[in-house]
């Protein structure tokens, strides 16, 4: 009997052994690394799951641990996703279906990352998908990216992509190694094919080893029917920043790798000119906040035509004004499937001056099957452009993009690593430039909230981010912090080891990114109870300014006032009140007030406001007929307001200041309505990292009640700004440490 057990157990293990091994699947698919906005010290991942998976997370170390003995864990925000779900299409043997499409749409960013650091990273709840990698920005200046286009990713054409694929790894072999992948759009052939996108993500390898940054193309855009046609599939099956414009959040995008401003656009939603000028809008915005060493621009549609050097509506000649005002460097384009690069443009023509000019390139296609020819000589634009080329319609072609400090080198490469084109730009910039900043007003911007009688938070402005490359704090010569400020949750910075019930004079050390420094004192005062000044307004009473606060602190802690005007200094206050007036000879929208609370010679703590009621148009501290007459003579008379006060008298809030709003007031006080618009105001509060907590709608003049705040692992101390007397469209930020 034990015998046959035995000979039984055998002949059941031989079956064992000879199964085939299945690996368990992986429970993410789609996955892609993205830039952040600053990609020296965050980077978005993209993923896709099952319904069922709704706790799937990254877990990243850098590359360096091989053992993932130092791997972090960050758990993923999703969507429910079914835009397309139901799309015709082609599987990869050529039949036609209907995608079958609904999943989880993950998202994440990873922060506190090191600049230059190459990390690896995988994602996944109970099987965890393959090894990706990315690596971040360095801080020195010089890096380099494959640059690759219109590639069509089709299934039942896979040679596309191998061509696609070949082409990528032939410029990082010629590069000797890039940092990233960057593509001018027409990754696929039909955006609304979910299939095609998931092949691309999962065979093709660079997607799958570098950071992928690219813009929307009409490819991207489109579904088989051209009848479904939408960003959202470009959207979902990335994570770009969402710092675009409204409705093209995550799909027109800025991001800032190493000392490069890289703008993203899509052209699809530029259709009209009010597309067009809120793009344009949106792109000055983005320049002026962002002063950078170089500034490359990217769209899908072509620059120039390839086929013949006309000029394009939608490329150089649209944009050439901007470029040209604020010296963008590079402009990066595709679609038309012909190599073509011109010299440095400025107005229109040849630049001759070395501080001015774009140098505009449009790709070539890369997938060996849709490129086209091209006329042998130029009809137009023969002065500006200097070198197109093609293969026909069987182009395969890219460029080895090289960034240093004294310049960018862009080379057009063929299949065989053949150099056919190269262009160097060289640098007009300071590497870290200061801009507009105002390093007058960060210095100032220091505020103290304790926590302890030893210990609190020292939060400055958030405008000093990425200007602030160190900043160095010490007490009686003891270095306690040293830091750069990169990101929102740097601008609180916490302080232990004070002394006790009494004066505490910092010294506090700034290097700025162009290399200056400069020290300040700052006192911090540890027997000071918390507390605040709140509910700080300002009203008009008989032609004067009547300014009012609460004091919150205990036991009369506060000595004396001073209130500013404008920035200027006007009364100081030293008996136990909580209003004062001052006297003005004209009352103005755009006056500001700041009052200064002290304790002895020590701040202990700055609020501001402005006088603001919506009705009162003439500024007398009555709403009355007169404020009609007022409203009439600035239309009639087209007196210019403000753009930010010029909506507030906006009553029946169609957008513009005309004879309705006037009239709308009027018959309000001749009692023919019920009520007026009350002008509404939204107050956003974030957490230390940016993270929206809550958005309240506020009547203007109005206090908000704000909202708890917990989050794991930090202890909140206090709100960085005054919520009461809202009467603007205000961000207000929680101040935090770390629970122990």
């Amino acid at each position: 009997m034990k015998k046959r057990i035995l000979l039984i157990c055998c002949c059941l293990l031989f079956v064992f052994l000879s199964m085939p091994v299945r690996a368990l699947q992986p429970d993410a698919y789609t996955i892609i690394a993205n830039p952040a906005e600053d990609a020296s010290i965050e980077m978005n991942i993209n993923w896709h799951t099952d319904l069922k998976y709704t706790k799937s997370y990254v877990e990243y170390t850098k590359k360096t641990d091989t053992n993932w003995t130092s791997s972090r864990k960050v758990y993923g925000t999703y969507e429910e996703n079914n835009v397309f779900d139901g799309n015709y299409s082609k599987k990869a043997n050529g039949d036609n279906f209907y995608e079958e499409a609904i999943f989880l749409d993950y998202s994440a960013t990873l922060t506190n990352l090191e600049p230059g650091t190459e990390y690896m990273y995988k994602v996944g709840q109970d099987v965890l998908s393959d090894v990706h990698y990315f690596k971040t920005a360095s801080d020195d200046g010089n890096f380099s990216f494959a640059w690759i286009s219109d590639y069509h990713s089709y299934t039942p054409l896979p040679s596309r992509l191998t061509s696609a694929e070949k082409m990528m790894e032939t410029i990082v072999n010629h590069n000797k190694g890039v940092d990233f992948i960057f593509s001018t759009g027409d990754d696929i052939a039909w955006g609304g094919s979910y299939s095609f996108w998931q092949d691309l993500y999962e065979k093709e390898s660079h997607h799958k080893n570098y950071m992928y940054a690219g813009v929307i193309g009409n490819h991207d855009y489109m579904d088989r029917t051209d009848s479904k046609n939408s960003n959202q599939f470009f959207k979902t099956v990335n994570n770009y920043p969402l710092n675009g414009y409204e409705g093209e959040e995550g799909v027109c995008y800025y991001f800032i790798y190493s000392n490069v401003l890289f703008i993203t656009l899509n052209n699809e939603n530029m259709k009209t000119s009010e597309q067009v000028e809120k793009a344009q809008k949106w792109f000055e915005e983005v320049v002026q906040n962002n002063p950078t060493q170089y500034i490359i621009v990217a769209q899908h549609y072509e620059w120039f035509n390839g086929i013949n050097g006309a000029s394009r509506s939608a490329g150089e000649v649209r944009w050439r004004q901007l470029f040209d005002k604020y010296g963008v460097d590079l402009a990066l384009g595709g679609n038309n499937h012909i190599y073509l690069r011109t010299n440095s443009l400025y107005d229109g023509k040849v630049s001759n001056d070395p501080n001015k000019g774009t140098v505009y390139i449009d790709a070539p296609s890369s997938d060996n099957e849709r490129g086209q020819s091209m006329n042998d000589t130029l009809s137009n634009n023969q002065d500006l452009i200097a070198k197109r080329w093609t293969e026909g319609g069987n182009t395969v072609g890219g460029m080895a993009v090289n960034v240093t400090t004294e310049n960018i080198k862009v080379e057009l490469l063929d299949r065989n690593s053949n150099i056919i084109d190269s262009v160097i730009i060289n640098s007009r910039r300071d590497v870290h430039p200061i801009g507009n900043f105002n390093k007058e007003e960060f210095e100032n911007s220091f505020q103290y909230y304790p926590y302890s009688s030893t210990a609190g938070v020292l939060s400055c402005s958030s405008k000093g981010i990425r200007f602030i490359n160190n900043i160095k704090i010490s007490l009686d010569n003891k270095i306690l912090v040293s830091q750069s400020i990169k990101k929102l949750e740097h601008t609180n910075i916490v302080l232990e080891g004070l002394k006790e019930n009494s004066l505490n004079t910092l010294e506090i050390f700034l290097t700025y990114c162009d290399n200056t420094t400069s020290q300040k004192s700052f006192v911090i005062n540890t027997n000071i109870n918390k507390g605040s000044i709140q509910s700080f307004k300002a009203e008009i009473k008989n032609n004067q300014y009547v300014l009012s606060w609460e004091n919150t602190f205990n036991n009369n802690i506060i000595d004396k006032y001073k209130i500013y005007q404008n920035g200027n200094f006007v009364k100081e206050i030293t008996d136990n009140t909580n209003n004062c007036i001052i006297d003005v000879n004209e009352i103005s929208l755009l006056d500001e007030f700041k009052i200064e609370a002290y304790q002895g010679d020590y701040l202990v703590i700055s609020r501001t406001t402005n006088y603001f009621d919506s009705y009162d148009a003439n500024l007398d501290g009555i709403f009355s007929i007169e404020d009609v007459k007022e409203l009439q003579k600035v239309i009639v008379h087209q007196i210019t307001f403000s753009n930010e006060y010029q909506l507030l008298y906006d009553f029946n809030n169609d957008g513009i200041l005309d004879i309705a709003d006037a009239s709308y007031l009027y018959c309000y006080l001749e009692k023919k309505i019920q009520s007026l618009n009350e002008k509404k105001f939204k107050v956003t509060f974030i957490d230390m990292y940016g993270n929206i907590i809550d958005i309240k709608e506020v009547t203007s003049g109005s206090d908000v009640i704000p909202p708890t705040s917990e989050i794991d692992g930090w202890i909140f101390i206090s709100w960085n700004e005054d919520y009461h007397n809202i009467c603007k469209d205000k961000t207000i930020q929680g101040i935090y440490i770390k629970d122990e």
